[in-house]
């Protein structure tokens, strides 16, 4: 399948299996790769990008995208995204998507080879706001590497639900299903696997589901064994809420609360089909007051943050985060830290982490919380932990206990 057989069925979920991953595929990179697309379109084009319908915006996107990055033979992708302006009732605008696709494989465009910041930013498909942050804090090399990072395929890990399932059994039913794994040192639930299974019974079934190791290294982390109370105040999906039942098993009780009822509600059918024990669920907005009358061991705050050091995985954020934003979830990550930290027990510990890769949603909050509140201190047991992948910082953990 290429671009043009999009236009012969728009259902994706009628799609097939293979159509269904070319389409995911092709979209993710459109997104991943997107300013290296315009640049192209724009070298090509007799009208500036800003003055295209959206429609040929993204047939022409998309062909360039295919052209670059996938295998599709040049005159197929060249007639089927011809065939998509009338489909999208633009074929006025054939001719024109024809002259810049064929324009675009004679010429061979380069892109910009220099290392300031608004080559980079074409080059790696990175917003200039963000190269720029990435220029300052690392210099040239190291902020290449990073973008790198992020417009990589990302991994895909496999947690094993042993409130359902054994490793062993499950490595067996990919072996019969000539699925390729391997084992993750450390990790003694978890496989990683070369993609994402969504309709296999290991999924349908709760006998796994798919968690960024990251995810899974924060839980492992934490230390769970002497907790009876544990609180995850930002759970929905659930992932780590799961790990933690694991974790303490039969010895406590694991207290899920979010702000969205929706969330926690599809997290609940979620647990019921794991066979999650111990867990419990709130919906609350912890950003203010809490609702619990007694206090918890260990608190987990999983801040809601910009997820920019996710772009591998969710490559859009590139795109929709704007750095205004930092102050406003500044602010709400300090305000539920200070929640968090008051549903502490005397002893008790926060484990505060992000999935952001900027200063100010992880060490500016902790440092700013530790100013404010003169019962806490940085914690003994977790300690300052980064993960990085290569150069590149996955997540944020760090400890706060009451003293």
């Amino acid at each position: 399948m290429h671009l043009g057989g999009l236009s012969q069925n728009t259902n994706f979920l009628a799609l097939d299996s293979r159509d269904k991953a070319f389409t995911y595929r092709l979209l993710y990179s459109v997104v991943q790769g997107l300013s290296q697309f315009d640049y192209l379109i724009s070298r090509n084009s007799s009208i500036r990008l800003e003055k295209l319908d959206e429609e040929i915006k993204a047939i022409l996107r998309c062909a360039i995208c295919e052209l670059l990055k996938f295998r599709t033979p040049p005159h197929a992708v060249v007639n089927e995204s011809v065939e998509m302006c009338g489909f999208f009732g633009k074929k006025s605008a054939s001719g024109f998507v024809n002259a810049v696709l064929r324009h675009h494989l004679r010429s061979h465009n380069p892109l910009p080879v220099g290392d300031d910041v608004e080559s980079m930013a074409v080059r790696h498909s990175h917003p200039a706001w963000l190269v720029r942050r990435y220029l300052d804090r690392y210099g040239p090399m190291v902020a290449k590497q990073i973008m790198e990072v992020h417009n990589q395929e990302p991994a895909h890990y496999l947690w094993i639900n042993p409130f359902r399932a054994s490793l062993e059994g499950v490595c067996r039913q990919l072996e019969q299903d000539d699925l390729e794994f391997k084992r993750v040192a450390g990790f003694p639930h978890c496989l990683r696997l070369s993609s994402v299974l969504v309709s296999h019974r290991i999924i349908t079934e709760g006998l796994g589901f798919f968690m960024s190791l990251e995810s899974q290294s924060i839980v492992a982390a934490m230390n769970l064994h002497d907790c009876s109370r544990i609180a995850d105040i930002c759970a929905a999906p659930g992932g780590k809420s799961f790990l933690m039942a694991h974790g303490i098993r039969l010895k406590g009780q694991v207290y899920a609360s979010d702000i969205s009822l929706n969330r926690l509600t599809v997290m609940r059918r979620r647990a019921q089909l794991l066979a999650v024990p111990n867990l419990n669920f709130v919906q609350a907005d912890l950003t203010g007051t809490h609702p619990y009358r007694r206090t918890f061991d260990l608190v987990l705050l999983d801040a809601p943050c910009s997820g920019l050091a996710t772009l591998a995985e969710n490559p859009e954020i590139r795109w929709t985060f704007e750095p205004s934003s930092f102050d406003r979830m500044c602010e709400r990550q300090l305000s539920l830290l200070h929640t968090a930290f008051n549903m502490l027990g005397e002893g008790g510990e926060i484990a505060y982490s992000t999935c952001s890769s900027e200063p100010e949603e992880n060490e500016q909050v902790i440092e700013q919380f530790l100013e404010e509140e003169p019962r806490a201190k940085r914690g003994d047991s977790l300690g300052h932990v980064a993960s990085l992948r290569g150069v590149e910082r996955c997540f944020f953990l760090d400890s706060i206990r009451h003293i």
